[in-house]
């Protein structure tokens, strides 16, 4: 299997510092490449194989719509998957098919969703969008994360228009009114290949004309800094004052919560740890979410030595955090934890791709570092590098 479209491929011929620097939660960009590209992740011909033998549920899964309203014909079977038939027929009658969380049903997307979370540290959600010629999906809307659309097949018709909101957080998401829809920022078709990036609030409707479109949308459902300053905060909860609960009938106190808060409010900063709030973070992102499976899942267990090279997965992130008396390394899917001795051996796996097993540093003989490695190994973190000389 080709190996998943990085971040910095994606957004190719830009580099990730101008993208950053320009462009990340600050304006739109149309970014244009060859039209082969995106062939790989999904195409019109599989749509048939996905509804028949995956079956994606509905409406969570699934929907088929026109205009933002859903095909009004029964289009399901009486446990919820769709007739098949009757999607054809809908889609042929302008209705745009619609997979959410496309990643949770095909391989291809899923990696790219590992590989663009890798790089990027945010959650992502994948959805596909069908539509035929002449159609338009949705009406005008804003997102309440950030959008990548890629164009996979055909062509679509965009107005992107002035943020409605700005980086509106989730549960800030309301109805556009038709009628009064903010200036207009620009107005591109995007052909196959092609990626067109939107910060968060921006209003947005595409449509297609005479050819029928293929997109995957990535959504970037990004951490912000209120996330991150209420895991800082959540660590206080080992503080017993803040253990406590609010007084009976609070909601009426007024006045009276106000010296005990700020009382609590001058201990507060004594209470915060970044590690910690890092490491709470990095539970919800990443420990949680198992990676893409390797090729080959029954592959026989290697046997390395401390010149094998090794390389970690792709799509996989890892933060090591250590203290007195232990280490840990969390993983997509995971974590290891060990005697502080390992620190400096975890350190340099989240801070190199490759290398090999003898390069490993910290207070460790040859056979202590090839049992870590092989750990590393089994866990799904790392794999043999090809470049390796097999056995």
């Amino acid at each position: 299997m080709s190996q998943p479209i990085s971040f910095e491929e994606l957004i190719h011929p830009l580099t990730a510092e101008h993208f950053f620097e320009e462009y990340w939660e600050r304006r739109p960009v149309l970014i244009e490449g060859a039209p082969d590209r995106f062939a790989h992740l999904f195409s019109s011909k599989d749509m048939g194989r996905l509804l028949h033998y995956l079956r994606p549920p509905t409406p969570e899964g699934l929907l088929v719509v026109k205009g933002g309203s859903p095909a009004q014909t029964r289009w399901t079977n009486v446990d919820g998957s769709p007739q098949l038939k009757k999607v054809r027929e809908a889609w042929r009658n302008g209705h745009t098919i619609l997979i959410n969380r496309l990643e949770n049903l095909w391989e291809p997307v899923a990696r790219l969703k590992a590989a663009l979370q890798e790089r990027l540290h945010h959650p992502i959600d994948t959805d596909l969008y069908l539509t035929p010629p002449d159609s338009q999906g949705f009406a005008f809307h804003f997102d309440v994360m950030d959008v990548f659309v890629i164009q996979v097949e055909g062509s679509k018709l965009w107005q992107v228009r002035e943020p409605a909101s700005y980086l509106p957080l989730p549960g800030e998401h309301y109805d556009i009114p038709q009628d009064k829809l903010p200036p207009l920022v620009f107005e591109a078709e995007l052909r196959a290949g092609s990626v067109l990036y939107m910060p968060r609030g921006y209003v947005h409707a595409g449509r297609t004309t005479g050819q029928t479109s293929l997109h995957v949308s990535v959504g970037v459902n990004v951490i912000t800094w209120v996330d991150f300053v209420a895991a800082a905060v959540s660590t206080a909860r080992a503080d017993k004052q803040f253990r406590k609960a609010l007084p009976p009938a609070f909601l009426h106190a007024g006045a009276d919560l106000q010296e005990p808060l700020q009382n609590l409010l001058r201990q507060l900063p004594g209470l915060l740890r970044l590690d910690d709030a890092l490491g709470k973070l990095a539970e919800q992102l990443i420990v949680s979410k198992q990676p893409p499976p390797d090729e080959d899942f029954f592959t026989a267990e290697v046997e390395l030595t401390p010149d094998s090279r090794l390389r970690r997965r792709a799509g996989v992130i890892c933060r090591t955090a250590h203290g007195r008396g232990y280490a840990v390394l969390q993983y997509s899917g995971g974590r290891i934890t060990g005697p502080e001795k390992i620190a400096p051996a975890l350190d340099f796996v989240e801070r190199n791709r490759a290398f090999a097993v003898r390069a490993l540093p910290g207070d460790l003989n040859d056979r202590e570092k090839v049992v870590l490695a092989r750990r590393l190994v089994n866990e799904g973190l790392l794999e043999r590098d090809a470049s390796d000389e097999q056995p």
